[in-house]
């Protein structure tokens, strides 16, 4: 009994000391860049896209929440034109594969880029959907985990004051 209470411990503690660090960011912090491209095939970068308020949306193909999100965040688009909508899928798959999937949906922001996995980590978020919104600055305005339908209330309550 006492071997297994220090097998436990020792594997516990190897996967903590193994573990990836997590940056989560933080309200007023400058956003990292991203580089991808869109479904059209146009190189994308974050940074060159600062100067007007953004909404970042990570989503991944799997992501059965970002199926309600992400048409929800198409009518912001066209509610706060001042504000720029972009979906980053931030998960393995292929280009086409995006395209399917946001094909399949009932709309969809009109800018989706095609990330990778390691967004997540230069994010510092974990799951899918995660949703950022961005000053004009690059700076952190609000986080939203998840989907729910009072985090899009909180986040248009948000939109309207840009």
């Amino acid at each position: 009994m006492k071997n297994r209470s220090l097998i436990v411990c020792l594997i516990f503690f190897s996967m903590v000391i193994l573990s990836p660090p997590v940056f989560a960011l933080k309200i007023r912090d400058s956003v990292p860049d991203i580089f991808g491209k869109t479904l059209s095939g146009h190189l994308f970068r974050l940074q060159a896209e600062l100067g007007r308020p953004k909404v970042l949306n990570f989503f991944s193909t799997s992501c059965t929440p970002c199926k309600r999100e992400l048409p929800e965040l198409a009518v912001f688009e066209k509610k706060y034109p001042h504000v720029d909508v972009i979906a980053v899928h931030a998960s393995s798959g292929s280009r086409e594969t995006v395209r399917r999937f946001v094909d399949d949906l009932s709309a969809a922001p009109t800018v989706v880029v095609c990330g990778s996995s390691a967004v997540k980590d230069d994010f510092g978020f974990r799951g899918f959907p995660h949703t950022i919104l961005v000053g004009g600055d690059g700076t952190v305005l609000a986080q939203f985990v998840g989907y729910s339908p009072d985090n899009m209330k909180r986040m248009e309550r948000l939109l309207e004051r840009l």
